[in-house]
């Protein structure tokens, strides 16, 4: 009985293969084959992914910040380019099980098609590539650092070959190829100067208000020691302008805290020198216009 069955469904299967030109049992295990090779990929890249976290999460508890951001920058970018390595070599595969040449004649096809595009107009694709080398092995920034690319400022949260992402104050995530990144400062070093201009009346003297100024901007300093990088300094009368002479206070801030030393210290100004009489100067011409 069970030979009859079986007998009848290899008939079947013949009668099939001949009136559609194909062989079932062949297709059938292209496609498992198929599977499997994606299964794999899938599960390389979530291997790798895992990985990619774990080194990040040591590198962070690194106390070495240096060697902690450079961990994490290496890490993003293995992680890109083993993710791109492991599509490529799947979808070759692939395409072999469809009878379309063998693996390594595919790599070698689509290395043929990657010189077409590149000959047809890629060449920014090729630059971005060549620049994120460059800014990765020359170490201009890492993940983590707090820059100012082009006209962007914010947080680096991640650099790979091609581009490089950052997210500004407002939350949003800009992309950036690495090939039209022209200009970059990173405030992600030792310390940031943060320079604050102070107008007073040309009739103050100049003396008193550099001692007052100094005064301030020390007490600030005694107070707030855990982000001043040094002791502050008043470079004395700096401009003349509109509005009266121009001192700059300078305190050197620890890393990105500059911009908080700026507002905190602009108010403490403002209210040290209204206790000792001094009232910072407005621009009188427009005053006037205000008043008509």
């Amino acid at each position: 009985m069970l030979l009859n069955i079986g007998m009848q469904n290899l008939l079947i299967e013949n009668e099939i293969a001949e009136n559609f030109g194909f062989d079932i049992t062949a297709f059938i295990t292209t496609i498992v084959l198929i599977a499997v090779v994606v299964m794999f990929a899938f599960l390389a890249i979530k291997i790798l992914s895992k990985a990619t976290e774990r080194t990040i999460t040591h590198a962070r508890n690194d106390k070495n910040e240096a060697r902690s951001k450079t961990s994490i920058t290496i890490a993003t970018l293995l992680n890109s380019l083993g993710r791109t390595a492991i599509y490529f070599i799947a979808i070759c595969i692939v395409l072999n099980q469809l009878g379309y040449g063998s693996v390594l004649s595919n790599i070698v096809t689509a290395a043929g098609v990657g010189a077409l595009v590149i000959s047809m107009g890629a060449q920014n694709v090729i630059g971005d590539l060549i620049s994120g080398v460059f800014i990765i092995f020359e170490g201009q920034f890492s993940v983590d650092d707090f820059v100012k690319i082009n006209d962007y400022t914010g947080t680096v949260k991640s650099l790979t070959a091609r581009c490089t992402t950052i997210q500004i104050w407002t939350g949003e995530n800009v992309i950036i190829p690495n090939g039209q990144i022209k200009t970059v400062i990173n405030y992600s070093g030792i310390y940031n100067v943060a320079t604050v201009d102070v107008p007073v009346p040309y009739d103050a003297d100049p003396d008193y208000i550099k001692e007052v100024l100094l005064d301030i901007a020390t007490n600030y300093y005694e107070k707030h020691q855990d982000i001043c990088y040094d002791k502050p300094d008043v470079l004395g009368i700096n401009d003349y302008n509109e509005r009266g002479m121009i001192f700059s206070v300078n305190i050197k801030a620890v890393k990105t805290n500059h911009f908080r030393i700026h507002r905190d210290l602009r108010i403490a100004i403002k209210k040290g020198l209204e206790e000792v009489g001094v009232q910072i100067p407005y621009n009188q011409l427009y005053s006037n216009k205000l008043d008509k």
